[in-house]
């Protein structure tokens, strides 16, 4: 592996997810025949495992951690080698990172930056770091055949009675018909193999799994789902072989792009949809919809089929709309928020304008959207007029939250509510579910949240969570009890104890509670209104006031909320 080769007095090769980064280490360490922590380690949010040995060794770490390290340490002393992997996928952090070690280049004239990518813009970014060398090395694939809708396969739909609509430039409409009439085409018509279609959420996923179910050959059909909301039991169903004869299709977001290999996937079907958040900036909401992918997602979908052996791919759009999608997909930075941007700017460097520095990103984020988020911080008082740093924003960049959340846990040292709002916090920014397939059983969650709190799903999640609590300190036994009943997932359960101890010592850190107060003691003068609900919510409200929106009634005893195109929504 390339850590292994460059193998020299400091190195720290960097992955956007933090369970790469661990298995990462863990391979290099078995193929150097060593244990982790010996001279390979990793360090990402919650775990560590640095190496022994300083005399030449390899770190892997997030992305987001290494940025951390770097607003402390700008020139990266002592570190010889930076690889940034997978650096094609752009969240906030990758961008970030990448101006952060260009300016650590000037100041550490022994530091060397290797950027890594499958599908990576190398131009741009070759251009970024002052034409520096790109270098291509081809990896090999089998070849895929891939149609798109103006082939074949638009007359066949059409025959099959499928009405294929005029495609909107702006939006992508998934057709559930053309889908379903795809897949059964490719099992009638071709040899074994399994499909993977590509979808861009959970309400598409439902709406063919049950499309599929009304066929009269629908036990003929091995139909899994791949969503990164189901539990990691149901997600390892997508690499089960198939008994007698059965074919199986794979219903998938976009998390089977690249992430996953399923060796006995020969067919893909493409929607060209892709669930995806995006900020409107006369609101400032974030609205969570589907967008058309990139070309370069195209190109991935297509892989997927040639992973193992020679694939065809369908393509649900005409090739026309190919050619006039973007080519790469759109930097984080560019479609959400940049509150958490700023204030990392704040900390990295106190002198300059966030504007201007933001403005030297590979492609930044349009001034209105940087103008909006100081705004916000201005007006939440974490920055003041100067754009300077108040105590309060130093305190919310303390917390690794969204700056409302911080700033209701700030409230709640105040208000002496701090053990549920910790609670709380901790679960919203939390990118899982402390439930069972919330997906497939709605209605079994809202009951048991019900029963907990009819008036609020958030107090109602952390009396879930306080109960299991208790009764896993007393004995883990009891506490998987407790999850088998009510529908829990243990091992989430467990994640969110870890983030909550981790996000109190930070909270401990900002001295707003004397560390001598432990937060989880009910009894402790930091918990003394803990249990007035209403002040809970209060204190909650008063940090995500700004992101609540009520649409009055259009007409009596009825509340319709809508999408920013003016679809309704339902919650």
């Amino acid at each position: 592996s390339i850590p292994s080769f460059l193998r020299s007095s400091s190195e720290r090769p960097t992955q956007p997810r933090r369970i790469s980064a661990i298995a990462l280490a863990e391979r290099v360490a078995h193929e150097r025949d060593e244990r982790v922590g010996d001279v390979v380690g990793y360090h990402v949010r919650l775990h560590a495992k640095h190496p022994r040995y300083q005399d030449g060794y390899i770190l892997f770490c997030s992305t987001g951690m290494l940025v951390r390290k770097m607003i402390g340490d700008s020139a990266l002393q002592g570190v010889t080698h930076v690889i940034v992997d997978e650096a094609h996928e752009r969240d906030t952090y990758v961008d970030f990172l990448l101006l952060l070690l260009k300016r650590a280049l000037e100041l550490n004239p022994s530091l060397k930056v290797i950027i890594m990518s499958a599908t990576i813009n190398a131009e741009l970014f070759t251009r970024f770091f002052n034409d520096c060398p790109s270098i291509s090395i081809p990896g090999f694939t089998y070849p895929v055949e891939h149609y798109f809708l103006d082939d074949k396969i638009k007359s066949m739909l059409e025959k099959n009675g499928v009405t294929l609509e005029t495609e909107d430039a702006e939006r992508p409409v998934v057709n559930i018909e053309a889908v379903v009439n795809m897949v059964t085409w490719i099992d009638e018509n071709k040899p074994e193999g399994a499909i993977l279609v590509f979808l861009p959420g959970w309400l598409e996923i439902r709406t063919v799994m049950e499309e599929i179910a009304t066929l009269s050959y629908a036990s003929h059909f091995m139909v899994v789902p791949a969503h990164s909301r189901l539990s990691s039991e149901d997600q390892k169903r997508i690499f089960e072989r198939p008994l007698d004869g059965r074919r199986k299709v794979i219903l998938s977001t976009n998390i089977a792009e690249t992430s996953l290999t399923i060796d006995d996937v020969v067919y893909v079907v493409d929607s060209g949809a892709v669930k995806e958040e995006r900020m409107d900036l006369k609101s400032g909401l974030v609205c969570l919809d589907n967008q058309w992918v990139s070309q370069a997602n195209v190109l991935q979908r297509r892989g997927r089929a040639g992973r193992v052996r020679p694939g065809e791919s369908y393509h649900l759009f005409t090739e026309d709309m190919f050619h006039s999608l973007e080519k790469f997909p759109t930097p984080m930075i560019k479609r959400t928020p940049l509150t958490r941007s700023v204030l990392d700017v704040k900390m990295y460097t106190k002198d300059e304008n966030i504007t201007q520095f933001l403005s030297c990103l590979p492609e930044p984020p349009l001034e209105e959207a940087v103008s909006q988020a100081v705004g916000v911080l201005q007006s939440m008082g974490a920055l003041d007029l100067d754009e300077n740093l108040t105590p309060l924003g130093k305190r919310i960049y303390k917390l690794p939250l969204d700056p409302y959340l911080s700033k209701a846990l700030v409230h709640a040292c105040i208000f002496k509510c701090v053990n549920p709002m910790l609670t709380i916090a901790t679960l919203l920014a939390a990118d899982y579910s402390i439930f069972e397939n919330t997906l497939g059983l709605k209605g079994r969650v809202r009951l048991v949240k019900q029963r907990q709190s009819p008036a609020s799903d958030h107090i109602a999640s952390a009396r879930l969570y306080h109960e299991w609590e208790s009764l896993d300190w007393a004995n883990p036994a009891e506490g998987r009890a407790d999850c088998q009943q009510k529908g829990l997932s243990y091992r989430n359960m467990d994640r969110t104890r870890q983030l909550k101890k981790l996000h109190a010592e930070l909270l401990n850190a900002t001295k707003l509670i004397p560390v001598v107060e432990n937060i989880n003691d009910m009894s402790m003068p930091c918990n003394q209104f803990s249990h007035y609900d209403e002040l809970v919510k209060s204190v909650l409200l008063s940090g995500l006031g700004k992101i609540l929106v009520f649409q009055k009634p259009l007409r009596k005893r009825a509340l319709v909320l809508r999408t920013l195109d003016g679809s309704p929504a339902v919650i």
